[in-house]
């Protein structure tokens, strides 16, 4: 007399088991280790902050030249033509309208730094040239 066997065996379910212990511990790793997918996500999100920091402070200094040459040769502004561009621009960068939001600017070390931070905890900072009127590269504070 023959049994009808029907279901699964214990090895069966027993190695079912295992590939998803695998499956599940691989993609923990996935997520949390020090190249994990949330890590990634974080470092993007201060890498985005900080490029937002630096266009807004790009977008002030072309704003700020345009409002110097309106000033110096559309109005014809006698007082103006007494102040270089590069010191009108690193003037202006420390009151602009919503910049300070952004940015810290000391027009004494001739600095403008970001206030974010990247994913060392440091700030970008750069050097505005008055001669040149010219903002150096970005690079994170010592």
């Amino acid at each position: 007399m023959k049994k009808n066997q029907n279901g699964i065996t214990l090895i069966a379910l027993v190695i079912t088991i295992i590939v998803l212990l695998i499956l599940a511990g691989v993609s923990i790793a996935m997520l949390t280790g020090e190249n994990g997918i949330l890590k990634q996500a974080v470092r993007a999100g201060d890498e985005t902050k900080l490029a937002e920091q630096k266009e807004q402070v790009t977008i002030a200094i072309n704003a700020l030249t345009s409002e110097f040459y309106e000033k110096k040769y559309v109005e014809q502004n006698t007082t103006i033509s007494s102040t270089g561009l590069g010191s009108y621009v690193l003037t202006g960068l420390g009151s602009y309208p919503g910049l300070s939001s952004f940015v810290d600017v000391d027009t004494t070390a001739k600095t403008v730094t970001t206030k974010a931070t990247d994913e060392n905890g440091k700030k970008a900072i750069a050097t505005y040239d008055t001669s040149t009127a010219t903002l150096g590269a970005w690079t994170p504070e010592a």
